[in-house]
């Protein structure tokens, strides 16, 4: 983003704000030369119901915070309401009061709160408009990346089963390692296709297609006639010094047709 000073950001869209986004490192380290901002939105109409901001010089929540540990200030603590202690209260001017609290101007204390308390509600309104503006009115708008119909024409799917314009009779017959590891009993993992769910498609599989991996139809595999599955030598040809009838007469085993879901992998 941003070759030649150009370019509008990266945006990240999770299945229209439903979905989440996970991350996983051992650090997460952000540059910013102004400013991070938490908007909370109802995803379906857009509007911001509130806003978290940071900044180098001021920081400012719209909800409770909890702190489960010490909050160490270095400048005043201000409050629009009461404060509340489980434990005792300390400070280092009590002496100078015996020990008494002082006197605060209200007034002045109110308007300087109520000038945050304004800041924090222009914050939630500029993230509305900057909203409409960059995400309804231009990444979902029509033929924007974040647009339903842009979404669903940029979708990857596998063509359908007659598009691969297979002949009838189109077959895949297992491998010489094949047969004889399934002959002889020997475990092997069988591949799984997973289907490919485009937006604008019936699920789609890759060549040969859905009915190949999810029917009994082109996979087939071949039992053996004149060989021992576990030795894998031919067997006892000869019988009163004659060819056994099997050998006389040689005949393809049995055939069976599979799904190619059972297809052996190493």
């Amino acid at each position: 983003s941003g070759v030649n000073g150009g370019g509008d950001g990266i945006f990240l869209d999770a299945n229209r704000g439903e979905h989440s986004i996970y991350t996983m490192c051992s650090y997460n380290i952000n540059y910013l030369e102004n400013a991070y901002e938490m908007n909370f939105s109802n995803m379906k109409t857009g509007d911001i119901t509130a806003t978290n901001n940071f900044t180098k010089d001021n920081t400012t929540l719209s909800g409770n915070l909890t702190v489960n540990g010490v909050a160490q200030i270095m400048g005043d603590i201000t409050t629009g309401s009461s404060i509340f202690a489980v434990g005792h209260i300390q400070t280092g001017e009590s002496k100078n009061y015996s020990g008494y609290v002082g006197e605060l101007n209200k007034d002045e204390l109110k308007k300087d709160m109520q000038g945050q308390e304004d800041l924090l509600e222009q914050s939630t309104e500029s993230a509305s408009k900057d909203y409409e503006a960059n995400i309804s009115e231009g990444l979902s708008s029509e033929g924007g990346i974040a647009n339903e119909n842009t979404l669903k024409n940029a979708g990857f799917s596998f063509r359908q089963s007659d598009e691969y314009n297979l002949p009838e009779d189109f077959a895949v017959y297992e491998s010489r390692w094949q047969n004889i590891a399934t002959n002889a009993g020997q475990g092997i993992v069988e591949w799984k296709e997973k289907a490919v769910k485009a937006p604008s498609s019936e699920p789609t599989y890759p060549f040969p297609g859905k009915e190949a991996f999810t029917e009994t139809s082109c996979y087939i595999t071949q039992a053996w006639t004149l060989t021992d599955y576990y030795s894998g030598l031919y067997k006892d040809r000869w019988k009163d010094d004659d060819a056994t009838d099997e050998y006389k007469d040689p005949k393809f085993g049995k055939q069976e047709h599979k799904s190619l879901d059972s297809y052996p992998v190493i």
